[in-house]
């Protein structure tokens, strides 16, 4: 045993009951948030079993000498505090032992949040929870609220608090070039201005729609400092606004003031978590695509260097050039330019088009593409520029699966006719990067379209026909008395009906979004103004029939009015068509409601 190894240990402890002494100042048990944990978490993965004693000493100092507990209650709940990361993190290093290495990769950060988020925070919350029914004498009809809590509390700490201290503990010193800096520093402004917009404001100055319409604005900073920052300054900056959204929601102010305080905690805990979460995983993802472009440049600058070389100091011998192809492990193919001739490949090409060697070479790269633009595009930029860099294209194997790979490809400067390829395969990160695309573009409770989705994809319609596009708002009649008489849950399975209702009056061709609350968007496309308006009736007829049977046992029956901008005979615009079809909305609403109108000039 030696001096670093105690002193150490001693650290751990005193560290680990300091944050504890400081979160009981602010928080009544237990916590919404635990600092402790992540300490502990941090400390089994990088010193394993020898940091145990620290973490023991420090929860039972926190616990027995500042928190009150009987010292048989403190002995439970820090085994649970021990037990736990332990338990994840003998799992976790089966998967990845090294480190450093926990957030390189998107499947050790999944282990860590199934591991030492989720396992840890569940864990922990058990023994707490038992240890105050069975130790210290609280009633069980408190076991069930106090596990959750305590399991919420470790929980967040642990995705939003770990992860910073490790990287912190991990990451070089803190350099930053100048044009870095001065991103961090406008990037940390704009999320602590929009955080603090919106959780420090007095309830009374926001409006609840707008509120809640304005919460996604803190994920644009959030994503772009998980795209352009350090790891450890993206989640530096996520743990200093969960700082301003609990001193919002504590002091009475921001989107959640106007519910009880444990259950606006618990909200603001599940949101901070899984904003944790995905900038974690956005982080991890972008650090997968910058090394794997690393890579493709240091191969990109090999093979340029070696084929300079070769060129000119072989005689223009294939067969040289053959053994370079073959040498290298990234997949290689030498094609000609005019008519997609395979020449040579390499055993790594013949793996990546699930062939032989010998069954690729005859064949023509033509057949490669999945869409023949792309190669035609890649040849004609070979010509221009006699190189094309991390060019992004699907290809068929032989065997009829898709995949998508980055490739390099130059002109041979022996032979202008010769392409020498190199590629990569990318089909796993183009299909992370789908359903991360997807997850942004599809409203989580409808399955309709987002806002902005739907926006982008109305642009993109009506260049195609500017004159020959009809725009439909739907509003849900009285809607806020759902959610005041039935309750949220109630409310939004009526959107949920009456958003399955609306789509499936509509046409292949026609784009149905969700506006927000209880408005959706239908842009069509039509040649006669009378296809709008009968497809607007029918879409209003089909909601009156519908009948919502709600988990009281009654049943809703809900209305739209419908406000309908018309065709043009000069090209309109998104936003021109939005403030005709609102204003006709009104109109309707004006006029009765569950009815149709139409934008006339004088509306």
């Amino acid at each position: 045993m030696t001096w670093p190894f105690l002193g150490i240990n001693l650290l751990i402890a005193l560290a680990y009951t300091s944050l504890a002494w400081l979160v009981s100042l602010a928080f009544a048990q237990p916590a919404p948030i635990w600092p402790s944990t992540a300490l502990a978490v941090t400390a089994v993965l990088l010193g394993g079993w020898r940091w145990v004693p620290g973490i023991v000493l420090g929860s039972w100092a926190a616990n027995d000498l500042l928190l009150g507990w009987s010292t048989p209650g403190a002995l439970w709940v820090t085994l649970g505090n021990t037990l736990s990361p332990l338990l994840a993190w003998e799992i976790f290093r089966r998967i990845e032992p090294d480190p450093a290495k926990v957030f390189d990769r998107v499947r050790n950060v999944t282990a860590f949040f199934l591991l030492f988020v989720l396992l840890n925070g569940a864990l922990s919350g058990f023994f707490g929870a038992t240890g105050i029914r069975n130790l210290e004498g609280l009633g069980p009809e408190h076991f069930s609220a106090t596990w959750i809590s305590w399991a919420i509390g470790d929980a967040t700490s642990s995705v939003l608090l770990a992860p910073a201290l490790l990287l912190w503990l991990q990451a070089p010193p803190w350099r930053h070039p100048p044009k870095s800096a001065v991103e961090l520093v406008i990037t940390a402004a704009l999320l602590f201005a929009s955080a603090a917009w919106l959780y420090l404001l007095p309830a009374g100055h926001l409006q609840q729609s707008i509120t809640n319409e304005a919460l996604p604005i803190t994920l644009l900073p959030l994503a772009w400092a998980a795209l352009r920052l350090h790891p450890r300054d993206a989640y530096t900056l996520l743990a200093l606004t969960f700082v301003i959204m609990v001193a919002g929601t504590l002091s009475g102010t921001g989107p959640l003031a106007s519910i009880d305080k444990e259950q606006a905690i618990t909200i603001l805990q599940l949101r901070i978590g899984l904003l944790g979460a995905l900038v974690l995983v956005i982080s991890t993802l972008d650090q997968e695509r910058r090394h794997a472009n690393e890579l493709l440049r240091e191969l990109t600058r090999e093979l340029e260097r070696q084929v300079r070389d070769r060129t000119r100091k072989l005689t223009e011998s294939h067969a040289r050039l053959e053994r370079i192809i073959e040498a290298l492990p990234a997949p290689m193919v030498m094609s000609r330019a005019s008519d997609g001739y395979v020449e040579q490949v390499n055993e790594a090409a013949a793996e990546l088009f699930d062939t032989t060697p010998d069954r690729l070479i005859g064949t023509s790269t033509v057949d490669f593409y999945c869409n023949p633009k792309d190669r035609t595009e890649l040849i004609e930029r070979l010509h221009n520029d006699g190189v094309a860099r991390q060019y992004e294209v699907s290809i068929k194997t032989a065997e009829g699966r898709e995949r998508w790979v980055l490739l390099t490809a130059a002109l041979m400067p022996d032979d202008g006719d010769y392409v020498l390829t190199v590629l990569q395969d990318i089909s796993e990160r183009k299909r992370e990067e789908d359903a991360l695309e997807h997850m942004v573009s599809t409203d989580e409770l409808t399955g309709m379209l987002t806002r902005r989705a739907l926006f982008e994809r109305a642009q993109r319609k009506l260049a195609e026909a500017p004159t020959h596009s009809a725009l439909l708002i739907l509003d849900l009649d009285h809607f806020k008395q759902v959610n005041d008489r039935f309750g949220h849950l109630s409310g939004d399975e009526v959107l949920r009906q009456v958003s399955r209702r609306i789509h499936e009056g509509l046409r292949s061709d026609d784009l149905l979004g969700r506006l927000g609350g209880e408005e959706f968007a239908v842009l069509m496309h039509c040649l006669q103004a009378g296809d709008a308006l009968e497809l607007a009736e029918r879409l209003r007829h089909a909601v009156e029939q519908l009948r919502v049977s709600l988990d009281d046992g009654e049943t809703y029956q809900p209305t739209v009015s419908i406000g309908v901008a018309l065709p043009d005979d000069r090209p309109l615009t998104l936003t021109q068509l939005l403030s005709r079809a609102d204003r006709a909305l009104y109109r309707a609403k004006a006029e009765g409601r569950n009815r149709v109108a139409c934008w006339e000039p004088t509306t």
